[in-house]
């Protein structure tokens, strides 16, 4: 097997990623592998300079690219700096969750599937709305789970792929603000065909980011997803549930409570003591009061 990890980057660290990677990848049974750090027109110093740092290690390089206009063309870009007709995608913001990170992968990647995903989980900070966010959806969306409806609520953070799949596949650059892009995908993947698996491999985020950022990524992520097509809305849970409160006729009533009481509720969620329920009926709101 020959493997290209591929860590799409932009003003961040990612050192200790890739010598995390670095170390299995040496220790592995591969033919052949490299690492490719891909830029996106990072300006933050220590960024930069940890560019400088792996770029000796050997087997490892660093592309910089132009600064691409969304999320979707910068990812579009990945495939083609690839060698190998294996490709793994690793974002810049997190760690292997554990030692034979790449040996799992390799495991799957002699099986019969194009697309092979690991998963996520986050640290364990008290009162950090992401980690709380993130560690619940893995409890309740293990890969057992998942692999009954893979297309659904897909993510791009950890993922094995063949590399002719990208030539198959492609993300939606029509998308411009953050968030759903890698939901799309999962959608374009299911048109197109592509098998995906779901294993109990993940990464782990080592950068949370502040409940006010969090809210307010979240909230322009629901944002993106309004101005989706229908294909790709129907492929989010939260359209799902909005659907279905719209078909009972209480859309009104979420609306109303979203008018009356989201000003509280993102107060507990941008506090120190967030509470997911809130989140979850916050979203909600949000997303349903979107013209």
């Amino acid at each position: 097997m020959k493997l290209s990890v591929l860590i799409p980057t932009r003003d961040m660290s990612c050192h200790s990623l890739v010598l995390a990677l670095y170390e299995q990848l040496k220790a592995s049974c591969l033919e052949c592998w490299e690492i490719v750090v891909c830029d996106d027109g990072s300006e933050n110093i220590e960024a930069k300079e940890s560019f400088d740092q792996v770029n000796d290690l050997s087997g490892v390089r660093v592309e910089i690219m132009e600064k691409s206009r969304n999320r979707g063309a910068m990812r579009n870009r990945l495939p083609g700096l690839a060698r190998y007709g294996w490709i793994l995608e690793v974002n810049s913001n997190v760690m292997p969750a554990s030692d034979d990170f790449i040996q799992r992968y390799i495991e799957e990647a002699e099986k019969s599937y194009d697309v092979v995903c690991g998963g996520i989980i986050s640290s364990d900070i008290k009162g950090n709305l992401r980690s709380m966010d993130e560690n619940d959806f893995a409890k309740r969306h293990n890969s057992e789970s998942r692999n009954m409806n893979p297309f659904r609520s897909f993510r791009n953070t950890n993922v094995l792929a063949r590399k002719e799949v990208y030539d198959r596949v492609c993300y939606d650059e029509s998308i411009g603000e953050y968030g759903y892009e890698d939901l799309a995908f999962g959608v374009a993947l299911q048109q197109a065909g592509v098998t995906v698996r779901y294993i109990d491999n993940p990464v782990k985020y080592i950068q949370e980011e502040s409940n006010v950022a969090y809210v307010e990524k979240t909230e322009t992520a629901l944002r993106t997803l309004k101005g989706m097509s229908a294909e790709q809305q129907s492929q989010s849970v939260l359209h799902q549930w909005a659907e279905k409160l719209r078909v009972c006729k209480l859309s009104k009533v979420i609306r109303l409570w979203h008018r009356l009481f989201s000003g509280i509720e993102r107060s507990n969620l941008c506090g120190r003591q967030p509470r997911l329920w809130v989140f979850r009926i916050y979203k909600l709101g949000y997303y349903m009061s979107l013209p």
